[in-house]
């Protein structure tokens, strides 16, 4: 799997995004009760919204068994045709449910935790293989669509609750700054 910093990685991001038409329901799920599933479906939120996305809905879930089964419901509840899942442990969480999930959804799947060798890699899955949060992949890879610097502050809160900062170069952005 590429380094999710790579510029396969930003490709798959920007190739989603590219994708989307004003006329798309996109379901959004993140990790709820956490800096980073919520400062990531912000970032989301505003690419969107600079996309002419008016159809949304963004749902915070909880770690739980079977938790697809709750995310297919929403996503058949609200209509979507997209959905982006972001800082989602998947693996530890609801594999199983995850595999079907993206057999029957068009979704994009960012996220941080490390990656399972069962885990196939996907031109819809983006994983961080770093030190980097979910926010921080979110940020740099939509920083040309919506006004990152305008945010660059949030950011760094995300990736300080994340552990971020224990490589040198996230630790030297975030010093830019503080």
């Amino acid at each position: 799997m590429d380094s999710a910093r790579s510029l396969k990685s930003k490709s798959k991001f920007l190739k989603f995004f590219n994708s989307l038409k004003k006329e798309d329901k996109v379901a959004v799920f993140a990790h709820a009760g956490c800096v980073d599933g919520i400062i990531s479906s912000f970032f989301i939120d505003k690419i969107l919204e600079r996309q002419g996305i008016k159809n949304k809905k963004i749902s915070f879930i909880s770690y739980k068994k079977e938790v697809f089964e709750e995310v297919s419901e929403i996503i058949n509840d609200f209509g979507a045709n997209k959905v982006i899942i972001l800082d989602i442990n998947v693996e530890n969480v609801d594999f199983k449910g995850f595999i079907a999930f993206s057999k029957k959804y068009d979704f994009l799947f960012v996220d941080h935790h490390p990656k399972p060798p069962e885990l196939k890699a996907s031109e819809k899955i983006i994983k961080s293989v770093g030190d980097d949060c979910t926010a921080f992949l979110v940020y740099i890879f939509g920083e040309n669509i919506f006004d990152s610097k305008k945010f660059d502050w949030l950011v760094r809160a995300a990736m300080v609750s994340e552990f971020s900062f224990k490589s040198k170069e996230n630790l030297d952005f975030i010093k830019e700054k503080y």
